[in-house]
């Protein structure tokens, strides 16, 4: 239950939440990644949710069943919300599942596999659409509707953002250790700056 507050390099100290403090010989950072938002609004509406964790999908099920929600949107096709969709529609949603790249697991699957899994999906009512981005969300207090870049808009009352992670860099920036693109920056060794 302990949560690491601050890193002082110089002293070789940890800092806790509840001003406790611990010292290291050698310290190994693990501070995970947080899912991505769309932006910084996306999280304010009670019915837009990442799915990184056990909690998030519990959170959508809640939702899902207190709302009564019909329709899903899931921005994201990568594995996440490939998943997400899926749960989703066996939850009883009619789910439409966006995706920028012109495949879904663009990542992790060549065209053929994506095009199976596409087909899939769609086979069992899930609605694929490739190749798209959302240009903005809209609705107040709630979302209800992803405006797409292209023109139409794709409407739902429960959005899930499967767009990637980025990494927990807090406690490297504040100790002044170099980031890189990816998080905290390491050598080949996976040491840090210090």
């Amino acid at each position: 239950g302990a949560v690491a507050m601050r890193v002082d390099p110089a002293a070789r100290q940890v800092h806790l939440h509840g001003g406790q403090v611990l010292p290291y010989d050698k310290l190994v950072l693990a501070t995970g990644a947080s899912s991505t938002a769309p932006d910084p609004t996306f999280m304010k509406r009670p019915n837009a949710f990442v799915l990184r964790s056990a909690e998030d999908a519990q959170a959508m099920r809640y939702y899902v069943s207190r709302a009564k929600a019909k329709r899903a949107v899931v921005v994201g096709g990568g594995v996440l919300g490939v998943e997400a969709a899926d749960a989703l529609h066996h939850l009883g949603l009619k789910v439409t599942l966006l995706q920028r790249a012109d495949r879904l697991m663009n990542q992790q699957l060549d065209a053929g596999g994506a095009a199976k899994l596409q087909g899939y999906l769609e086979s069992i009512g899930i609605q694929v659409v490739t190749g798209v981005s959302v240009a903005r969300y809209e609705g107040e207090p709630v979302l209800r509707q992803a405006q797409l870049a292209h023109g139409p808009r794709v409407r739902g009352d429960l959005f899930v953002a499967a767009l990637g992670i980025q990494a927990n860099s807090f406690l490297g920036e504040q100790a002044g250790l170099a980031l890189g693109d990816n998080g905290i920056k390491v050598d080949a060794y996976m040491r840090t700056s210090d």
